[in-house]
């Protein structure tokens, strides 16, 4: 009788108490799991979009040298003065003329637009010149490219643009002015990237600063 007593007790199982202590057991387990998981989603997600991040504002940084580098004023006929190699420009974007092929026998300028869209993407857009009544015109259809930001501009301006000498050419909200747009021999870039999954102390920025030598060559500023 004493064994069959001691066979049943020992198949009595688990108390409540012992059940409940292993829930929470297992419970904080899969806390820490689900916690260090997420952890690591989270890192990973911010190594890829800040890697993207990187290749995007190069890329257009890149982009805006080569273009920005064959800037030049294009000329008239009959006239002493040039069209001046930038048309338009502020903080955001900036318009200006190129010759981007030049290794052709007959170069055919190029009308050129960086320039932000609502989702603060950088967009550049061409026009191919047209030649006539003695200088070019640039009304035809634009092609277009975009390099995927979004880019921040809320510290510091995505476009400063320089003398000469080194000084900036203000801009603030506004465009520049014709006879501030002769003095500029130089673009300095700044292609912050901002996402979401980024933290702001680790935000992706590209800067540079693209000197325009055909318009020293030209003597278009001083």
């Amino acid at each position: 009788m004493r064994a069959l007593r001691r066979v049943r007790h020992d198949d009595a199982g688990f108390s409540l108490v012992e059940m409940l202590v292993t829930l929470v057991l297992t419970g904080i387990v899969l806390a820490m799991v689900a916690s260090f998981f997420l952890a690591v989603t989270k890192s990973t997600a911010a190594g890829r979009d800040s890697s993207s991040a990187v290749g995007s504002a190069s890329n257009a940084a890149d982009e805006l040298g080569n273009m920005l580098g064959f800037a030049v004023p294009i000329a008239v006929s009959g006239s002493a003065t040039p069209t001046p190699a930038i048309s338009a420009a502020s903080a955001s974007s900036i318009t200006f003329t190129a010759l981007p092929d030049q290794a052709a026998a007959s170069p055919v300028p190029v009308q050129v637009t960086f320039s932000l869209d609502g989702s603060s993407n950088l967009v550049e857009q061409r026009v191919t010149g047209v030649a006539g009544s003695g200088t070019w015109g640039f009304s035809g259809t634009a092609s277009s490219v975009t390099f995927h930001g979004p880019f921040d501009t809320s510290g510091t301006p995505l476009l400063t643009y320089l003398t000469a000498t080194g000084a900036t050419v203000g801009t603030g909200s506004g465009t520049l002015t014709a006879a501030q747009l002769a003095t500029v021999t130089a673009v300095r870039v700044n292609l912050a990237v901002s996402k979401p999954s980024i933290p702001a102390a680790n935000e992706v920025a590209v800067v540079r600063t693209i000197a325009m030598p055909n318009l020293l060559l030209n003597g278009s500023a001083s």
